[in-house]
């Protein structure tokens, strides 16, 4: 991809990130607006936020805005900070014609499942590794996604992560909780989740969200 962008004769910059689990916490459609909500109000999960951060500096950068990727980070930070950003959202969807009132009651303007389920730990130990492709296919089995072409999407269908690798757990923690509007997709997509974590006795090792910068 950088080599395309470099033969139209533009500055391109990839960063490879670590998409093994999930980024962020939340699996499906509403649930990952509203999460995009949390992270721009500042309450998003942290690896996400980090990200966002990151991918918004190197923007900023690449745009000519900021001296170097680091400067044009501190200048999304700031503008996380003091709102612009929050702001900036809202007025994105007004101008493609959609309610900004999602802004201020996500749930109450994209609805809610009518079904969830919680995935529990079974053992004490650590998160050592969550499958990414299980967790996408347990979201799609409760509706999030479509396993034939002509399938029906259920929007507020999805996977909330309570965990991530390297996390402390107790027999008995909640891991994840599913949402669907059809009780029997749930208990499909359940015992699809159930298989997604592997918990160990020791705690595994950090690893960096962005595992490496390519230009061209």
């Amino acid at each position: 991809m950088t080599r395309i962008g470099a033969m139209a004769g533009k500055k391109t910059v990839a960063m490879i990130t670590a998409m093994d689990q999930p980024l962020g916490n939340a699996v499906g459609n509403s649930l990952e607006v509203e999460e995009a909500i949390q992270v721009l109000k500042g309450n998003g999960p942290e690896d996400i936020t980090e990200l966002s951060l990151k991918l918004a500096g190197m923007m900023i950068y690449l745009a000519g805005i900021a001296e170097d990727a680091g400067a044009g980070e501190k200048m999304a930070a700031e503008a996380l900070k003091s709102g612009a950003a929050l702001e900036a959202l809202r007025k994105l969807i007004e101008g493609q014609g959609g309610d900004p009132a999602v802004i201020d009651d996500p749930k109450g303007v994209m609805g809610i499942a009518k079904h969830s389920k919680d995935i529990v730990c079974t053992e004490n130990g650590y998160v050592n590794k969550i499958h990414g492709t299980l967790i996408g296919e347990a979201s799609m089995n409760a509706g999030a996604g479509r396993k034939q072409l002509d399938d029906e999407i259920d929007l507020t269908a999805g996977i909330v992560l309570a965990k991530k690798e390297g996390d402390a757990v107790k027999k008995g923690d909640v891991l994840c909780t599913i949402y669907s509007s059809d009780a029997e997709k749930l208990e499909n997509s359940k015992l699809t989740a159930e298989k997604a974590f592997e918990i160990s006795k020791e705690k595994p090792d950090d690893r960096p969200i962005i595992i490496d910068v390519i230009t061209a």
